[in-house]
Parts: structure tokens; sequence; C-alpha cells
């Protein structure tokens, strides 16, 4: 399987990503809870049975979760971007880092 290159972003551009993936998400809980409670309370009266279940139960609950799938499916492929959520720095920031951190303790040890 193909792996997704990993996008570098200003942070900024994390912000609205993040945002979007949200987004995106809360419309597919919002699609799925709708199908189920719909089908759930709008089929109830009917007598008919599947596979030893009532309609009600088959359609809401199984339809919910296939559309959860699908959709789950689709919002990666999609909508989500694999990008680096930390800060990176480069080598010689990160030393400037460990001997200002390293004096420090050497100062501090000595008072």
């Amino acid at each position: 399987m193909k792996e997704k290159e990993v996008l570098k972003l200003t942070d900024e551009e994390k912000h609205k990503q993040m945002l979007k993936e949200i987004k995106a998400t809360f419309v597919l809980i919002l699609i799925v809870a709708a199908w189920h409670i719909g089908f759930g309370f709008g089929l109830n009266g009917i007598d008919i049975m599947i596979l030893g279940m009532p309609l009600w139960f088959f359609v809401s609950t199984i339809g919910a979760f296939v559309i959860s799938v699908v959709g789950v499916i689709i919002l990666l492929k999609f909508v989500f971007v694999n990008f680096e959520l930390g800060d990176e720095m480069d080598e010689e920031s990160l030393s400037d880092i460990d001997n200002q951190t390293t004096s420090g303790k050497e100062v501090a040890l000595d008072e």
C-alpha cells in the first residue's frame, strides 16, 4: 500500500487543515445520526423481518455502519492530509538549546 508523503505546513495552514478535517468529520457524524434515528423511528411500525431482525433495526443499524465505513474511507482519501504536528527544528538549533541548558545547569550547580 502506498503511503502518502508528509507535508510541511505552516502553523496557519495546519490550523486551517485541522478545522477542515473537524468539520468534515462532524458532517459525517450528523449524516450517520440522521440515518440511524430517521430509519429507526421511520420504519418502526413495519412488521417486515430480515434475517430475524425487524426492518427498522436492519436498515438503521446496519445501514449506519455501512455509511460510517464508506464515509471514513471518503474522508481519508479526500479530506485528511498527512502532516507533521510538532515544530521541526534543525540540528544547529537543537545543539544551541542543549548548550544553553547544559551551561545553565553548570551555573546552577556552581552557585
